[in-house]
């Protein structure tokens, strides 16, 4: 994409983001819908539907250059409705051609109950059950009914463990779920505010891990940075070393020099010292009046 048409994109890139994503979640909802005929564990298309959004919502965030932002959050809490809303639909729809189904294989013994009913076909008999147990029918009405026979613990083999509940909890554990997914997206978003971006053309770095440094080296090299100094560094592979060494390219190109990153590991280093960025050196950049590159940073 062209750097002179980018900025003219940028309200429009949320917006296409958060569409792109309502729309694999209500996808995702209905494919949980679909599979949850066959298994269900409570709480299991939750996981996966919080970890595809995640993914979906990231992937879309470093095609378009987004940046997470109360817009992005605002399309993470739309897409868990819209994820949790499409699995219950697709759910009661199934369940609806499943008792139709049944009743289509067992149409001669319920012949009492169509010349009853004026119904001519195993859906309309079904509406017309539903109708007078809950007085609606279609989707609506299966939903209607299993809301009423409780929530769904797990079901697996044609057998189903239904546990009866007020209506009220039914309401506080489907906004739990919503909530639970909107949580991860939103996490998963908000970890891009950590990814380095090209100045240039606010495309997120290719970063690639070159190897480990200890404390020592990585001191060498920060307080190098930190002057100016643009010291490359020689990590091994392999090394035992408690501090990563990330460089860090512009994925279009505009990169003359690549740029460093330190991290220090979880779980190595100095007792005390907390894991995370340690220092950076950005890449140097070309730019229209010639190389550019921004000021080393001392995390």
């Amino acid at each position: 994409m062209p750097d002179r048409l980018l900025p003219r994109l940028y309200p429009f890139r949320t917006l296409l983001v958060s569409v792109v994503l309502a729309t694999c979640a209500l996808a995702l909802g209905t494919l949980s819908g679909l599979a949850a005929q066959v298994v269900v564990v409570f709480g299991l298309y939750d996981v996966l539907a919080a970890l595809a959004l995640s993914f979906v919502a990231v992937v879309l965030a470093h095609l378009t250059r987004v940046r997470p932002s109360l817009g992005l959050t605002a399309a993470a809490v739309v897409a868990a409705v819209l994820w949790l809303g499409a699995y219950r639909v697709a759910d009661a729809y199934l369940f609806r051609l499943e008792q139709a189904t049944h009743v289509a294989e067992h149409s001669e013994d319920l012949a009492a109950d169509f010349a009853a009913s004026g119904t001519d076909t195993p859906l309309q008999l079904v509406d017309a059950g539903l109708v007078a147990q809950v007085g609606v029918g279609g989707w609506r009405g299966a939903f209607q009914v299993q809301l009423n026979a409780g929530l769904l613990a797990w079901r697996a083999a044609g057998v189903s463990r239904v546990a009866p509940m007020p209506l009220w909890l039914h309401v506080l554990i489907a906004a739990a779920e919503a909530a639970f997914v909107a949580l991860v997206v939103h996490r998963a978003l908000g970890n891009l505010t950590v990814e380095p971006t090209c100045a240039r053309c606010g495309s997120y770095l290719n970063r690639k891990e070159l190897g480990r440094v200890d404390e020592a080296e990585a001191d060498r090299l920060r307080a190098a940075w930190v002057t100016g100094n643009r010291v490359v560094p020689a990590p091994t592979k392999g090394s035992p070393g408690s501090i990563a060494v990330y460089e860090d390219r512009c994925p279009i190109g505009h990169t003359i020099k690549a740029g460093y990153a330190l991290v220090r590991l979880r779980g190595h280093g100095r007792s005390a010292a907390a894991p995370g960025p340690l220092a950076s050196l950005p890449a140097e950049l070309h730019d229209v009046d010639g190389p550019t590159a921004s000021q080393a940073t001392d995390a």
